[in-house]
């Protein structure tokens, strides 16, 4: 609550009183449509109160919105979440034009074509989940960095 009301205010807060928390909520965002947007939340434990959450944003004006990124069911299901969207994986395509583009510079690779099978090997693994796409390219990139002579 506490990061919220910073975030929207741009400034500190160091009240730990959470009606008061609430109430600076309510009066900050009253007057005006906000877009609210948590992402990747994880623990559902710390949603578990769900007026917690709701209560400031009662007052908003028609046309606000909240939207939660996240993993977990649970936590979509604590939050009273209206629409639910599951994201599907990438096809094998766009995993490799995603690891390509973090892998090489500008993911053009036509100059290390040796390593594209070795790419398009670690990619096959990834399963069209963007993030391990991106954490995994580091290991195509450090094996280009070791090629190219740029070691640390």
């Amino acid at each position: 609550m506490k990061t919220i009301l910073k975030a929207i205010n741009s400034g500190t807060s160091n009240d730990n009183d959470l009606n008061l928390l609430q109430l600076k909520l309510k009066e900050s965002h009253s007057r005006e449509k906000f877009l609210l947007v948590l992402d990747d939340v994880w623990n559902e434990e710390d949603y578990s109160n769900k007026d917690l959450l709701q209560t400031p944003f009662n007052v908003c004006l028609n046309g606000s919105k909240i939207i939660v990124t996240t993993r977990s069911d649970k936590v979509a299901l604590v939050m009273c979440s209206v629409h639910i969207h599951h994201l599907g994986q990438l096809s094998f395509e766009c995993c490799w034009w995603l690891f390509a583009k973090h892998a090489f510079e500008n993911g053009d690779f036509s100059l290390h074509l040796d390593l594209e099978e070795i790419g398009k090997e670690i990619v096959k693994k990834c399963k069209g989940l963007p993030l391990v796409a991106k954490t995994l390219r580091g290991a195509l990139y450090s094996e280009l960095q070791v090629k190219e002579g740029k070691t640390h």
